[in-house]
């Protein structure tokens, strides 16, 4: 840090090169959140960045040092977060121009954290299709990722799950040699394993990568010791995963990453907690999260901590909290965690005697869980509904309304005349990823071959090119 103060001070922080090195600074200050200055350094940057437009490099460095420090802190609403985005994203230049050096990357980890609809059209109308068109595979394969944990939080778990595949495959081969792409691909499938409710796999991927035996450090990327807590959790490792989930909130937590948004631990390990019987601590455990959460105002993050708070409480009190989470997330794109705070509030009611009103929220859960893919959530709706005494409702299992979206593209390219190379060379996916697609699609809609496509899906296949 010594070192850029001096070169500021040569270069004049009211020049472009100072600003760029200011930006440059704090930007990486932000992840390392070890400077005895931190808080000041924040403070600062958030007062220049009030000023600055994005026409020029030093300008948009420290506009995405500004949106970083926001994210990690929740220091800032997201409305403010996402205002800083659209300076940045008034520059021409692509995704891949170099001049943009680390702008790029800040948005997209804005809009990821605060507007899922704005950071999924970025990722599928403009970062993917570059990034493939150049043949940039690592830029791609991470660009794939961000649409996976996008798509993940929106419920598309089959979608999610097959662009996290291509993405793993990408980086698998180039090895941890690709750095950080390497353990964000690996991390963002493990993530979505884990919801899929497939943890063989997940286990196997994480001792497969070293994210279990050598992650890279946490102040960097702290996914790996997140997802270690995660999925203890998922296999009934209960009060070792609580253990690991509060010695690594509390380390990230001292190095300034306090915002629910971008890692919401308190969410995680409350609910955990309160099983355990350790209802006290579980309460001023998620009281600061759901706090933050209202502060920051992203909707997804604080339907998580509305739900997780609600579990703790239990009562009419939990029961309350579990419909403004419900409320919250209707308002969303993320029908994930909106199929979980209905689960939640239909088990409480049940648990309440409310016979009725429980069945009501366990068949929403049922049919969100279906839908997205949640084989685990779906089985744990089904108890809670055969716990009131009440049967599940058939759930859609096919016709096109049960092709997820990966399936439909890849359907309307076969309906179409693509062949099946020709279908994974335009998606940049691998043949059988095509054919175990097409085989789901075959199943869903009871057809024989592609031939018969072209009837169920007549107006679509005839424009795709």
């Amino acid at each position: 840090m010594g070192a850029y103060d001096r070169a500021i001070d040569l270069a004049g922080p009211d020049t472009d090169v100072g600003l760029h090195l200011i930006g440059t600074r704090d930007f990486y200050g932000a992840w390392w959140g070890e400077a005895p200055d931190r808080d000041q350094r924040r403070l600062r940057i958030r007062e220049l960045a009030d000023d600055l437009d994005g026409s020029t490099t030093g300008r948009r460095q420290v506009l995405a040092a500004d949106v970083v420090t926001a994210i990690h802190d929740g220091s800032t609403p997201a409305t403010r977060a996402m205002r800083i985005v659209r300076r940045l994203e008034r520059s021409e230049l692509s995704w891949l121009d170099r001049q943009r050096d680390v702008t790029q990357g800040c948005a997209a980890f804005a809009l990821i954290i605060c507007d899922d609809a704005g950071a999924a059209g970025l990722f599928e109308n403009s970062a993917i299709p570059e990034c493939r068109r150049r043949g940039r595979l690592l830029d791609l394969a991470f660009a794939l990722s961000c649409l996976a944990i996008i798509r993940f939080r929106q419920g598309a778990l089959l979608d999610a799950e097959s662009g996290g595949r291509t993405a793993w495959e990408i980086t698998r081969v180039v090895g941890e040699s690709a750095a950080v792409f390497y353990y964000w691909s690996a991390a963002a499938l493990i993530e979505i394993l884990i919801a899929r409710g497939v943890l063989e796999e997940a286990a196997a991927l994480f001792e497969e990568t070293g994210l279990s035996s050598h992650p890279p450090p946490i102040v960097l990327f702290p996914w790996p010791e997140m997802l270690r807590g995660e999925l203890m959790l998922a296999q009934g490792q209960v009060a070792e995963g609580v253990e690991v989930l509060l010695r690594t909130g509390a380390c990230l937590e001292d190095r300034g990453f306090t915002n629910p948004a971008y890692i919401p631990w308190r969410a995680r390990v409350a609910p955990a907690l309160a099983t355990l019987r350790r209802r006290e601590e579980a309460r001023k455990v998620i009281g600061p999260a759901v706090q933050r959460a209202r502060f920051f105002a992203a909707p997804w993050a604080l339907g998580m901590a509305l739900r997780a708070a609600g579990i703790v409480e239990q009562g009419e009190r939990g029961a309350g909290l579990l419909r403004e989470s419900i409320a919250t997330l209707e308002r969303s794109s993320c029908r994930l965690e909106h199929a979980r705070a209905q689960l939640e509030l239909g088990a409480a009611l049940r648990r309440a005697k409310q016979r009725t009103q429980a069945r009501e929220h366990l068949r929403a859960a049922l049919d969100m869980a279906h839908r997205c893919g949640a084989e685990s959530l779906k089985s744990r709706a089904e108890q809670e509904l055969a716990a009131t005494g009440a049967r599940a409702r058939r759930v859609v299992l096919g016709g096109l309304e049960s092709l997820t979206a990966s399936e439909r593209r890849i359907a309307e390219l076969a309906a179409g005349g693509a062949s099946n190379p020709a279908i994974a060379q335009q998606l940049f996916i691998t043949r059988k990823t095509v054919e175990t697609h097409l085989g789901h699609v075959y199943r869903k809609l009871d057809v024989s071959g592609r031939q018969q496509l072209a009837t169920v899906l007549p107006q679509r296949s005839s424009h795709v090119s």
